[in-house]
């Protein structure tokens, strides 16, 4: 099961830049503005909160465990792996790309995102025809966190996986 995949960094920055664009202006103009100079200060941060919010968890106030998360990210490796910026990926993941090895994968996959999802659409059912043998589901109103936010949805798409792949 993949959810919400990131299989793919040009892919992910792809759909990052759609869904930036689809941000008020204002909001834009603040990431515009910190990936520019560099400055990742209050405004960034802000503009940052209102994509999340928008991209990674609809749910208000987050879920104690997703704020336990964050607070417990170590900046570090997170720097050395993505890169300073949220947006632009500078790190050592600038390059990764796993869909030429996708059809490699010969057990049965469930892929899974939110309609508003940070993984587009899109791009979540080019993965899934890279697999010889895999479904994608996508769960509405819902974003990255889609089986925190629509848990019985989520539920009932993993039941229908997990009979049909234990009845072959």
């Amino acid at each position: 099961m993949l959810c919400a995949p990131y299989l793919s960094s040009p892919a992910w920055d792809a759909d990052q830049r759609r869904n930036i664009g689809l941000l008020p202006q204002d909001i834009r103009d603040a990431i515009e503005e910190g990936e520019k100079t560099g400055n990742f200060g209050e405004a960034y941060e802000s503009a940052m909160m209102a994509y999340y919010d928008r991209h990674v968890c609809l749910l208000k106030p987050w879920p104690d465990s997703l704020q336990k998360a964050f607070s417990g990210l170590n900046p570090e490796v997170y720097n050395t792996m993505w890169g300073k910026s949220e947006f632009t990926i500078t790190g050592a993941l600038k390059d990764y790309d796993l869909t030429p090895r996708l059809g490699e994968i010969r057990e049965p996959v469930l892929l899974t995102c939110g309609d508003r999802d940070e993984a587009g659409v899109k791009t979540v059912k080019d993965y899934q025809q890279l697999f010889p043998d895999a479904r994608m589901a996508v769960i509405p109103n819902a974003s990255h966190l889609h089986q925190i936010e629509r848990p019985e949805i989520f539920a009932a798409v993993v039941g229908d996986f997990l009979q049909d792949v234990d009845g072959r």
